[in-house]
């Protein structure tokens, strides 16, 4: 059956422990997913309410194992808990009419130096970077030669160096996150595997937030 076949109608009663069928499209397991989730920490610094709420988007990303839109309802809940979190280290006053959104907080974040150049998460977009050109590569050898198909092989550890050197990770936060959040927010037919990743990349920086 097609992805986009789904409905998501509420699930019957006898089925709610049962996985979403899409799960085996990936190459993961239940308690695959939850040791990547485990290891995803944020630090005691960090004010308890945030937590709380970043623990829920961990907690919703679990259940996309048997609801497989969780993972962007994940997403949204994280991005709710940067927000939070930048407001709290913004010192934003509760009770103000217009409170600056995500995308205002992120750039006072980078301009004031909130966030460091050492990210953890630095070498994984290297890497997916390094790949993402080897496909180009192939793509265009393709088109060129008319192959019906080329192999492609994985990065060198010399490339995916090369690669790494090339992300600016904040900049991608301030640029990226607040079009991700406003997409799901105002209504959205995206629908990936991508919770994991991306809980990854805001836990590090609400971390940063708060040393």
């Amino acid at each position: 059956m097609s992805i986009a076949t789904f409905t998501d109608e509420l699930k019957a009663l006898s089925a709610i422990c049962e996985p979403d069928t899409r799960q085996a499209y990936l190459s993961t397991s239940l308690a695959g997913s939850h040791a990547e989730l485990a290891a995803i920490q944020l630090r005691p610094t960090v004010p308890v309410e945030i937590r709380r709420l970043f623990e829920t988007a961990k907690n919703v990303s679990l259940y996309s194992w048997f609801v497989y839109p969780f993972h962007q309802v994940a997403e949204m809940t994280s991005f709710s808990a940067l927000e939070y979190a930048l407001r709290i280290r913004a010192k934003v006053p509760k009770d103000m009419k217009r409170p600056p959104g995500l995308s205002e907080l992120l750039q006072q974040a980078k301009t004031k130096g909130w966030f460091s150049k050492d990210w953890a998460i630095r070498r994984s977009m290297g890497v997916e970077r390094a790949r993402e050109r080897r496909s180009k590569e192939a793509m265009d050898l393709m088109h060129r030669t008319g192959a019906a198909e080329v192999e492609v092989a994985d990065p060198t550890e010399e490339e995916i160096a090369q690669a790494t050197a090339s992300v600016d990770v904040v900049q991608i936060l301030v640029d990226r996150t607040p079009r991700l959040r406003n997409n799901l927010a105002h209504g959205s037919t995206r629908l990936d595997s991508s919770s994991t990743w991306t809980l990854r990349f805001v836990g590090e920086a609400i971390n940063q937030l708060f040393p």
